[in-house]
């Protein structure tokens, strides 16, 4: 079994990645080091929350940033369903939020950001685009360096429960800490791992 990226646990948009069982695994180990734990997932919403309501309340903007795909329509749809609000964001991500919808995720309401404004709301911008205001970055490696550490890739813990549960006998890690869970994975389970 291949797992490609993913990410077991509930959010707001997609399905958690399904436990499965494999005699062999190849496993992505983009968080695969143990200081890349996340809070679980309601512990970042309420924290998007906070700040999106406090910004509103102090009339300021808050500019969060993301990842085009997956985070940022994770962000659309906290703030639409969670915080009841219509986010604007940036054009090349309601690109992405359409075909998300197109195949079945309901993100709710969103603007599309024609231009930067000065209006008490929340914006979602891609994380590798710059922006004169101060912002949020909500990305996993937001842990080496501030912000919320809101991504679509399994952290650390969730890694190694996975290894653990799909009883592999061979395992094998890709991708950006992939010496490290290999390690991880031989020191903490007993089973053989080599990083690919």
């Amino acid at each position: 079994m291949y797992t490609g990226d993913f990410n077991p646990q509930r959010r707001l948009i997609l399905k958690p990645a399904r436990q499965l069982r494999a005699d062999i695994l190849v496993i992505e180990a983009t968080y695969g080091h143990p200081r890349y734990i996340f809070p679980d997932r309601p512990v970042i919403y309420t924290r998007i929350l906070h700040s999106v309501r406090s910004a509103i309340e102090e009339g300021k903007n808050l500019v969060l940033s993301a990842r085009r795909i997956g985070v940022a329509q994770e962000l659309t749809s906290i703030i639409s369903f969670l915080a009841k609000d219509t986010p604007l964001v940036y054009r090349s991500i309601a690109e992405v939020n359409s075909i998300y919808e197109e195949f079945g995720e309901n993100l709710g309401n969103y603007v599309i950001l024609e231009n930067e404004v000065d209006l008490a709301r929340p914006f979602i911008y891609p994380l590798s685009k710059k922006v004169r205001k101060k912002r949020i970055i909500c990305t996993g490696w937001a842990v080496d360096y501030g912000g919320l550490p809101l991504s679509s890739h399994a952290d650390f813990k969730d890694l190694i429960k996975y290894v653990k549960e799909s009883r592999a006998e061979e395992i094998y890690t890709v991708y950006g800490f992939s010496k490290s869970l290999a390690e991880q994975v031989s020191k903490e389970i007993g089973v053989n791992a080599s990083p690919l």
